[in-house]
């Protein structure tokens, strides 16, 4: 679900898609140079394979934190696909599909292709205003299931992988990245993470949710780390499409997540809503229990990795944090 806007999401199918790789030359007669490869008079042959990095989607990641990737639906198109794994299955926004009803159509969202898919439909208006972004639909945990997706908030790119890499990405230090199990009550990927401050540390389920633009933290959670040292800035409207609550932002001077090995950020900003607000009863009436939300604060830090073969978030800090505003 994407707090602070409409939220929708949910389906599956599951497309493996192959590097492609370069034709191979065995040619390596001297003064041989094709297509394929450069040799030379010494015999060598300089053609190389793509890594597993190489063939990444070029994504744009909005002010409000959205990951967005172009495509289409049922020769629509181009429009935008926010990859939102808090959205528990696809939709599409209404406006193209011209109802309110699941519609099936062909699909496509960056590299993957799907003939018939069925998705659902919802209205993204208020969505749309939120994030200042023409939003064509969600992509939502179907489209994450039985594949591995990466989203590399520096490098504006997506990576659509049939397995985890061995190498590490780009612009990270790890060869060997952290990892986050996630149970999926109702399709929605619910993980544990620590939370630490002045006043006490205190261990969580959040819904980790690449579609929300913040953190959000019910106030119990917030009252068991602060000492009153931690910053309040009233008078932030926490809303979705079901209600709305009064909150207030706040910095979580330590958020980790790992099972094991732990990747922690210091500092984070996080919005804190009420313990009885109006999204909590619907949550747990549809089994998801939470205290909250694990968002783009967090994510913007790594390259971030969705395994759905082993319902996993893998973990890879970068090595500069250049593309985070310093000031904000």
């Amino acid at each position: 679900m994407r707090p602070g806007r409409v939220r929708a999401g949910f389906a599956g199918v599951a497309l493996i898609v192959a590097l492609a790789g370069c034709p191979a030359d065995d040619d390596d007669t001297a003064g041989d140079d094709d297509a394929t490869g450069d040799d030379d008079a010494t015999g060598d042959d300089d053609t190389t394979e793509p890594g597993p990095w190489d063939d990444g989607q070029e994504i744009v990641v909005t002010v409000d934190g959205q990951a967005m990737i172009e495509g289409s639906f049922d020769g629509e198109g181009p429009i935008w696909w926010a990859l939102d794994t808090g959205a528990a299955r696809t939709y599409v926004d209404d406006e193209i599909t011209g109802t309110s009803n699941n519609v099936i159509g062909d699909v496509v969202i960056g590299p993957l292709e799907f003939e018939d898919k069925q998705v659902g439909s919802v209205e993204l208006d208020d969505a749309e205003a939120f994030i200042g972004w023409d939003l064509g639909g969600l992509a939502g945990q179907d489209i994450f299931a039985d594949r591995f997706v990466a989203l590399d908030y520096a490098g504006l790119e997506a990576h659509f992988l049939d397995q985890v890499p061995d190498a590490p990405p780009p612009g990270t230090g790890s060869s060997q990245a952290c990892t986050s199990a996630y149970d999926l009550p109702s399709s929605i990927p619910v993980m544990s993470v620590e939370l630490a401050g002045a006043g006490g540390q205190i261990e969580v389920d959040l819904i980790a949710d690449t579609g929300s633009g913040v953190t959000i933290l019910l106030e119990s959670v917030f009252e068991a780390i602060d000492d009153g040292s931690l910053p309040r800035v009233e008078g932030y409207v926490w809303g979705t499409n079901y209600g709305f609550d009064d909150g207030f932002l706040t910095r979580i001077p330590s958020l980790a997540a790992g099972d094991g090995d732990r990747v922690a950020v210091a500092h984070s900003w996080a919005v804190v809503i009420p313990d009885d607000n109006h999204l909590w009863a619907l949550l747990e009436g549809n089994g998801i229990h939470a205290d909250g939300f694990l968002g783009y604060p967090f994510y913007r830090r790594f390259v971030v990795g969705v395994d759905g073969h082993q319902d996993r978030y893998l973990w890879w800090p970068y090595d500069s944090g250049d593309h985070v505003d310093p000031r904000e």
